[in-house]
């Protein structure tokens, strides 16, 4: 449910972003153009700033950069070293629950850097994702100096367990646009995403024997995740709205202390092509 929220908050959000076209900063003053209006953000004396509305227009001459917001919502998961999603018999207690298992990522990127003409562009940008494992059986995890280790609970039943990874990413894309211009064209995105782990934990809820009461609890730890990972993405739309596909060339985990997996992840893509 939280992560729908998110997502409804996000999609409002990026309304006004799609509408953002230039920006630059002359001295303590910064302005914003969007479609209709330009802001202004003053720097005061100390930490103080206020926020206006200019009723001036940029020069005509001015080529700023527009950023565009896009988002890609859907299901996480990881693959064997054999591409495969059956774990073997060893690992099978590290089974996720698919329909609880989701990827959200949200990035500013730049749009309009054509190559050749409107059809062919590169398009870099930075953003975050947030990569939600939700296991299927009843495990606890929990870690050493070198080791993440993963065994079943026999003590308390979990009604949800879920390791969270966070990451700070720069995307790089290549894109294509196919069709009329007056018209939703089809767009075709490649690429590489570079990330840096900033946050990770695990959330649990669970019911103590003999106790109908359900319980929360977080634990914050790196689990001997990998702090960085590089994601090949594509992507596939009509106008803007489209389907996406990333698969991770770095484990999930850190080399030698975990079972070697390497995340995908799959659903849908919103923004500007």
């Amino acid at each position: 449910m939280k992560n729908l929220i998110l997502l409804i908050a996000t999609t409002f959000f990026s309304g006004s972003l799609f509408a953002m076209t230039e920006y630059y900063n002359d001295d303590d003053t910064t302005r914003i153009k969007t479609k209709n209006k330009t802001y202004l953000i003053i720097d005061g004396e100390g930490d103080d700033f206020s926020f206006e509305e200019d009723t001036t227009d940029f020069e005509d001459d001015y080529d700023g950069l527009e950023m565009i917001l896009t988002m890609d919502f859907g299901m996480n998961g990881y693959l064997t070293p054999d591409y495969s999603m059956t774990l073997p018999e060893s690992q099978r207690m590290m089974e996720l629950n698919s329909s609880k298992s989701t990827a959200l990522s949200v990035n500013f990127m730049l749009k309009g850097a054509n190559i050749v003409k409107d059809w062919f562009y590169i398009s870099p940008g930075i953003g975050l994702t947030a990569n939600d494992y939700s296991f299927k059986n009843n495990i606890q995890i929990s870690t050493g100096s070198d080791t993440t280790m993963f065994s079943m609970d026999t003590i308390l039943a979990n009604d949800k367990y879920e390791l969270k990874a966070t990451y700070l990413q720069v995307p790089l894309v290549l894109g294509f646009r196919f069709g009329n211009q007056n018209k939703k064209r089809v767009g075709l995105q490649i690429g590489a995403i570079g990330a840096y782990k900033i946050s990770s934990k695990v959330k649990q809820k669970y019911y103590l024997p003999d106790n109908d009461t359900k319980q929360k609890n977080k634990i914050k730890d790196d689990f001997n995740i990998n702090p960085f990972k590089i994601d090949l993405v594509a992507r596939l739309s009509i106008g803007d709205v489209g389907l996406f596909g990333k698969y991770s060339v770095t484990t999930l985990f850190e080399k030698n202390k975990a079972p070697e997996l390497y995340p995908f992840s799959l659903g849908f893509t919103f923004g500007g092509f």
